[in-house]
């Protein structure tokens, strides 16, 4: 069998915590991302961060972008921008960055095949 790696942000906890957890037990080696509790701290809204990742794990075969944040919980009329350009932050532009950073190293490492 090939070893294959895998990248799982929010892996600290919950759905993220989970799918580590199963993709270890299918025999991935597995890195989890998270701002705390595991294997690497870092903030998927932190772009150049990812891309240090990225550079230190390598290429992965599978990534799940589990990291994300609820929005403000109160009525809508006393939210403010702020408080939704967080979640916007980490939950759209987090997967991006994320997908961003890894796709350089794997395109990287498989030359003219991407």
């Amino acid at each position: 069998m090939i070893p294959r790696a895998a990248i799982v942000t929010g892996g600290a906890s919950g759905l993220g915590a989970a799918t580590a957890n199963r993709l270890r037990a299918e025999g991935l080696t597995v890195t989890t991302l998270d701002l705390a509790g595991a294997d690497v701290s870092v903030d998927v809204t932190d772009e150049e961060a990812l891309r240090q990742v990225a550079a230190q794990v390598g290429p992965v075969d599978v990534l799940v972008n589990s990291a994300g944040v609820v929005g403000p919980n109160k009525p809508l009329l006393e939210t403010t921008s702020d408080e939704w350009r967080r979640v916007l932050d980490v939950n759209v532009l987090g997967t991006v960055n994320t997908m961003k950073a890894l796709c350089r190293i794997c395109a990287n490492a498989a030359g003219d095949a991407w």
